[in-house]
């Protein structure tokens, strides 16, 4: 099950940090809630699409490529671009389009492979 209370702990705690190590800790800490089984992340794409804000949609696109690789999903692709869409003032301060770009491009290359 996501955790959306958590998460919204963790994204805060990586707001207030600049500690590399903690940076990592709290990015494998939000990966594996997101990628825990497919019901947790699909209750996180449902999350971005509902609740998420725009200080962790800009957390998001630190950890959007390791999410594509682990679990190619254009529903999350197009969870993301719905972000890019309602908060445009964090997706241009910090070029999360380049982001969604690679994420998708990750995830088109994964599901061809299959």
């Amino acid at each position: 099950m996501f955790d959306k209370d958590k998460f919204k702990e963790l994204a805060k705690e990586r707001e207030n940090t600049d500690w590399d190590y903690k940076i990592e800790k709290i990015w494998n800490e939000m990966k594996l809630m997101i990628l825990e089984n497919d019901d947790s992340f699909k209750e996180f794409i449902e999350y971005m699409k509902i609740e998420m804000s725009g200080d962790e949609y800009g957390t998001l696109s630190e950890i959007s490529d390791d999410i594509s690789q682990e679990k190619p999903s254009y529903e999350f692709i197009d969870a993301y671009k719905f972000l890019a869409e309602k908060y445009p003032e964090e997706t241009k301060k910090w070029n999360i389009i380049s982001f969604i770009a690679d994420a998708e491009e990750i995830v088109k290359d994964s599901l061809e492979e299959k």
